[in-house]
This record gives C-alpha cells, sequence and structure tokens, in this order.
C-alpha cells in the first residue's frame, strides 16, 4: 500500500521533471520519460536502496549535453543516439567497477570538491535555462559563452514568456516556502504536508499549461512543448560509428564517477534515517544496469536524484517495488498525460528546473571552509572555478586532480608521535624537531598510516634526524596502528633505517605488529636481520627496555 502510493505521487513529480531534464540535455521530451521507465525496472532488481528513485538529474543532463554539443555542432551524430550511446558507455562502466567491487572509488571525490563542483554546476543549469525563461535563443557552456550574449539579449526579451517564465519561479518559490506550514494548518499530517510541498511544482505545471490553451500564448510567441511521441521506448543498440563510441569513452567515464557518487550520497542519507545501509558494489551494479536500460530505450544517463527520491521516502516507499510501480505509472502517463502536456510552456520548464538547482548551490560551505578549513575552501573554489568559467568536464576533471592531490599529500606525509611515557605526546615535523631533547635511551614513535613507497622515504627522514638529535639513546622503538600495511618499498627503507641506526649504536624495534604482517617480515628475511625485538604492544616494548636501566621513566 505504501509503495503504490509513492509510486503515484512520485510519477506525478516524475513526468514534468523528466520533461524538464530532457531539455536541460538539448533532447526530445520523450528522451527524458524514456529515462525514467526501464532504468527504474532496472535499478529495482540489482539496486540496494528501497526508496532511491533512478533517473535524470540536472547535472548529468548538464553533463550530456556538453558531452553531445561538440559532435552535433560537426553533423557526426543526432543527440537521441550520441546520449544513448553515452548511457550505455556509462552504464557499461558501473557494472565493470560492481564486478571488480570498487565501490571505494566515490571516496577518491572530496566532498568539499563534489561542492564546488554540484555549486558552480547549479549555477551554470541556472543561468543556461534563462534564455527559456525569458524567451531567447542562446547557448553556452560556460560563464564568458553565456553571460555576454544574455546580457545583449536583454531588451529583446519575450514579454508573454518572461511573464510565465518568472511567474512559475515567484509561484514556486512561493510554494516551497509557505506550502508546507500551510497545509500543517488545515490539518494535514505532517507526513502529507512535506510530501504535498515537494510536490507542489506539480500544480504549477497544470496551471501555466491551462493558462497557455485557453489564451493560446503559442501563436504569440511563446514555446511550448507541442507534441510528445505517445510509444513504448524500443529497445535498440545506437547506431553510431566505432570512432564516436571511443571519442565518448572519456565523458561517460566521468558521468558514471558523477553519477555514482551522487546516488550513494543520496541512497546513504534516505538508509541512515530508517537505519539501515546501502551497498556501495550493490550500487555499481544497479546503477549500471540502470543506465543500460537507458541506452537501450532511448533515454539518456541516470541516477539517483535527490528531490523525487525524497518525495518518495517521505511519500512512505518502503521496498523497491515503489522504483518498478513508478516505472509503470510513468509508462502509463506517456499514453494518457503527455497528450495533455502539448501546451505546457517551455518556460515553466525551465523555472522548475531553476528552483531545482539553485538548491544545490551551497554557498555557506564556501564561507565555512574560508573561516575554518582554508585547505578546503581552496579546492572547493578552485572546482567550482574551473566549472564555471571552462565546463563541467574540466571542473570535476580538475576536482579529481585536487581530491588526488590531497590524498597524496597527506599520506605521503604521515603523522609521526612521539610517545614520551608520562608526557604529552609530539608529532615529529620540521618546526619541532630542534625541541626534542635527549631525555631517555629509549624513545618510542607512533605511526597511524600506512608505510608505502610514496611516504617511506619521509618517514625515513624524520626518524634518522630524530636519532641525529638525540645523545645516549639507545633504543628506538616504531608503533604501528593495527591494521598498518607496508609495501616492499617501505619494508626495504626499514632494512637501511635499521641499517643506519645501527651504525652509530641505536636498536630499531617493532610493536603493534599484526600476525599478517608478521608473517610478511618473516617471509622476506626482515626479522631475522632487526637489530630488535618485534613486542606486541608499546607498553610490552617499554617494560621490556627500560628494566634494565638504573632510572627508567614512569611506565605507561
Amino acid at each position: 500500500m505504501d509503495d503504490g502510493l509513492a509510486a503515484i505521487i512520485v510519477t506525478l513529480m516524475l513526468v514534468p521533471q523528466s520533461l524538464a531534464y530532457a531539455m536541460l540535455a538539448g533532447l526530445p521530451p520523450q528522451s527524458g520519460l524514456y529515462a525514467s521507465i526501464l532504468p527504474l525496472l532496472a535499478y529495482a532488481l540489482l539496486g540496494s536502496s528501497n526508496t532511491l528513485a533512478v533517473g535524470p538529474v540536472a547535472i548529468l543532463s548538464l553533463m550530456t549535453a556538453a558531452a553531445t554539443a561538440q559532435f552535433t555542432a560537426l553533423g557526426y551524430g543526432d543527440p537521441v543516439t550520441l546520449a544513448m550511446t553515452l548511457a550505455l558507455l556509462s552504464g557499461a562502466f558501473l557494472a565493470l567497477a560492481g564486478a571488480l567491487r570498487l565501490g571505494f572509488i566515490a571516496d577518491f571525490i572530496s566532498h568539499p570538491v563534489m561542492i564546488g563542483f554540484i555549486s558552480a554546476s547549479g549555477v551554470l543549469i541556472a543561468l543556461g535555462q534563462a534564455k527559456h525563461l525569458l524567451g531567447l535563443s542562446l547557448s553556452g557552456q560556460n560563464l564568458l559563452e553565456i553571460i555576454p550574449p544574455l546580457l545583449v539579449g536583454l531588451g529583446d526579451a519575450h514579454r508573454e514568456t518572461m511573464a510565465i517564465g518568472l511567474g512559475t519561479l515567484a509561484s514556486l518559490l512561493a510554494l516551497r516556502r509557505y506550502s508546507a506550514s500551510v497545509l500543517l494548518a488545515l490539518g494535514a499530517p505532517k507526513r502529507l504536508a512535506a510530501v504535498m510541498a515537494r510536490a507542489a511544482p506539480v500544480l504549477v505545471v497544470i496551471v501555466t499549461t491551462l493558462i497557455c490553451a485557453h489564451l493560446d500564448l503559442a501563436q504569440r510567441g511563446v514555446r511550448i512543448v507541442g507534441s510528445i511521441e505517445a510509444a513504448i521506448p524500443t529497445i535498440a543498440l545506437p547506431d553510431v560509428s566505432i570512432t564516436i563510441w571511443i571519442d565518448l569513452v572519456g565523458a561517460s567515464a566521468l558521468i558514471a564517477l558523477v553519477g555514482f557518487v551522487e546516488s550513494v550520497a543520496v541512497a546513504g542519507t534516505l538508509a541512515r534515517r530508517r537505519g539501515q545501509q546501502v551497498s556501495a558494489n550493490q550500487e555499481l551494479t544497479g546503477l549500471g544496469a540502470a543506465n543500460i536500460a537507458a541506452g537501450l530505450s532511448g533515454g539518456y544517463p541516470v541516477t539517483g536524484g535527490f528531490a523525487r527520491s525524497a518525495v518518495n521516502f517521505d511519500a512512505g516507499a518502503r521496498t523497491p517495488a515503489a522504483g518498478a510501480f513508478t516505472a509503470l505509472g510513468i509508462l502509463g502517463a506517456v499514453f494518457t498525460l503527455t497528450p495533455a502536456l502539448y501546451y505546457l510552456p517551455q518556460a515553466t520548464l525551465a523555472a522548475t528546473i531553476i528552483m531545482a538547482v539553485l538548491s544545490l548551490v551551497d554557498v555557506s560551505a564556501f564561507s565555512t571552509s574560508w573561516t575554518h578549513h582554508r585547505r578546503d575552501f581552496w579546492a572547493m573554489a578552485g572546482t567550482a572555478l574551473a566549472t564555471l568559467l571552462i565546463g563541467v568536464e574540466v571542473g570535476i576533471i580538475l576536482g579529481l586532480v585536487i581530491s588526488v592531490g590531497f590524498y597524496l599529500r597527506r599520506t605521503s606525509r604521515p603523522v609521526l608521535e612521539e610517545l614520551n611515557f608520562g608526557h604529552q605526546a609530539g608529532r615529529l615535523s620540521a618546526s619541532s624537531n630542534s625541541a626534542w631533547k635527549a631525555s631517555s635511551q629509549v624513545r618510542l614513535v607512533s605511526i597511524a598510516d600506512d608505510l608505502y613507497f610514496a611516504n617511506a622515504c619521509h618517514v625515513e627522514t624524520k626518524l634518522t634526524e630524530l636519532a641525529a638529535a638525540s645523545t645516549n639513546l639507545s633504543d628506538l622503538v616504531l608503533a604501528f596502528s593495527a591494521g598498518i600495511e607496508l609495501d616492499m618499498t617501505s619494508i626495504e627503507m626499514l632494512e637501511r633505517l635499521d641499517g643506519t641506526l645501527g651504525a652509530i649504536g641505536i636498536e630499531l624495534h617493532l610493536s603493534g605488529v599484526s600476525p599478517e604482517l608478521l608473517q610478511t617480515l618473516n617471509a622476506v628475511g626482515f626479522i631475522n636481520s632487526l637489530s630488535g625485538q618485534v613486542f606486541s604492544d608499546t607498553n610490552a616494548a617499554y617494560r621490556s627496555l627500560t628494566a634494565p636501566l638504573e632510572d627508567p621513566a614512569a611506565a605507561i
């Protein structure tokens, strides 16, 4: 019962939303509907979320438009066929990643970078829809291409179109702000009020369509949706050359990555509200199947959208069956509702897109990061500026580079802390090396991160500097955190470090070595050549090494 009710509400919301996003992607309206039928069924079968509603979203629609624009401009294919190819390739990437259990790849785009990319994309989408809001014929993929012609064309704005567009935008703002509280005041249940408030754009679509039809505004220059093909989507591969398949690989990989990250974030947020979990690897499989279904049925790349998924959640969806029911509802709408949308103004769809993407622009995150996390701010700002000034593909690529760069910088400079046995721990850094005093014959340094080729040299340098700055030092204990791993480069580094310390009369000891790591170190012969001992933990190391001393420090 709950799944059926949720499906009805989401269907009513998805029909105009799918039309709007198809327009954003530069595709005919039926493409948006087709992208909301078979993909929903495929995800319902293979996805991990009970409430995620898969279909076209603003970000992927913008990326689809950007990826296909260069080919259509050169006459290398029609937008529908190219968009289908993008969906198939994106689905193939996602399905392959799911088979290889690569769900962790979502972690390689940091949250600040995603905020910068999504916020900038939201601005681009909103400005790009201004042409439909004002009745202008403009194009562009970044601010430098959009703003100048938009400013020049303001004087030629179509008055009736602008009245509908701005009126729709004002109505949507008012409904978003006041509809829930009004319904609550009228005695509506809280859940129903929340659902109806989210579905308010449907009311605006109905009203503006009736106005446009009654006043025959299409004859006065107002652009309308027009005829929507009422047909069951056919299953077929896109008819494009192998060259175009190859040329679209890069764009489809980026679309797959962004779609996966967005979907996992939405699914995880909703699942936590019910104490549930989603599987990142299963999400890859489910989204892969959904995109392949979209590519075979005349659609374009899809993912889990927050707005429709939130409506699905609030309406009471409990199982993936809600998605299957929604797909059937949209299929029915193709034959029953689309004729009634003939007079739907494009300005209304543009206004619904603008309202949807305004929530993507997170200004507060920029101000907060500037005050408290300056490195995160520069990651956000760099990604956002590249997206705004160059385009979405360059923006997300730069964001990936920034994310991986920050990760490599952090892991290449792991935190090394000296535990002073009763005194406050201190980090080994360039600014603090001179502060270390030779106060004990036994020194213990803790490392919390894995040792690998990118940070082995840094760790060796810091430990060698510590030993050189100490007098009377006889034993240096390197304490590993639980589960730490070493590659061959780091093992070779430890062998060199042991030799360097041994030359100046210092023994190197290890503590916290897991059974698996101990087995590896034994297999390569490191344990046999180690000058010191291997201890189970730091307490055992301290007690053993300080016991022979005449004035041992206080045990931990």
